[in-house]
């Protein structure tokens, strides 16, 4: 049994939201399939009305109703190919994967959002780990869901193809809301809640959750011991 599986969540803890979305556009510059100032400023336009509103912009049904999802299909697939620049990543990200490659480590990434639009981002960003996205943003809900009655730690079949067994989970979001419920698995599931300089607003408060959450700033904050 290993000791531990890292949890990593993808938007503003893996990738810097507005940079990613950068490099989408740069795709989007590129391409043939639809006329590309035209759709970029459709975007541009949606998702400041969206977001001034205090919704969340939503690409993959944007694009599903003002196109079809046939060209998101097709622009998500551009995209996923595309290389990466590094300013999509959060400050001292590599070195952070580079420590648990190293030492033997175990990572995945768990995102949330349209399983689409985050594939097509987390598949561009090239970080060599299995992903799951999901449609709550509640992941303790999820991560326990993985604790068998012995204790023991099975990831799902889709994560990880090949049974492990590990005894403890550890998730690193940027995400209040993440973290809600887990001081009901002390022992079994802990985080640290990441909050970069672009990290998201916040509804909710980190101490809340006493000792099983960790507030940090930058990766190099994150204890191995």
């Amino acid at each position: 049994m290993k000791k531990r599986i890292w949890v990593i969540d993808f938007d503003r803890t893996i990738a810097e939201v507005d940079s990613i979305m950068a490099a989408f556009y740069d795709t989007l510059s590129a391409q043939n399939i639809v006329e590309p100032h035209k759709i970029r400023s459709q975007l541009d336009s949606a998702k400041q009305h969206i977001e001034a509103s205090g919704g969340s912009f939503d690409v993959a049904s944007f694009l599903d109703s003002t196109y079809s999802p046939q060209v998101t299909s097709a622009l998500f697939e551009l995209f996923s190919k595309s290389i990466p620049s590094n300013d999509i990543y959060t400050p001292g990200l590599h070195k952070f994967i580079k420590r648990l490659n190293e030492q033997g480590e175990d990572f995945v990434i768990l995102s949330y959002g349209d399983t689409r639009w985050q594939a097509a981002k987390i598949r561009h960003a090239r970080i060599a780990a299995p992903y799951l996205v999901t449609a709550s943003p509640h992941k303790i809900d999820i991560l326990a869901s993985w604790i068998e009655k012995s204790g023991a730690v099975v990831l799902p079949h889709e994560l990880m193809p090949k049974k492990r067994q590990y005894n403890e989970i550890i998730l690193i979001d940027d995400k209040i809301i993440a973290f809600d419920g887990i001081e009901k698995y002390k022992g079994a599931i802990r985080g640290y809640h990441y909050v970069g300089a672009k990290s998201s607003k916040q509804t909710g408060r980190w101490e809340d959750y006493g000792p099983h959450v960790t507030k940090v700033q930058h990766f190099s904050e994150i204890n191995f011991s």
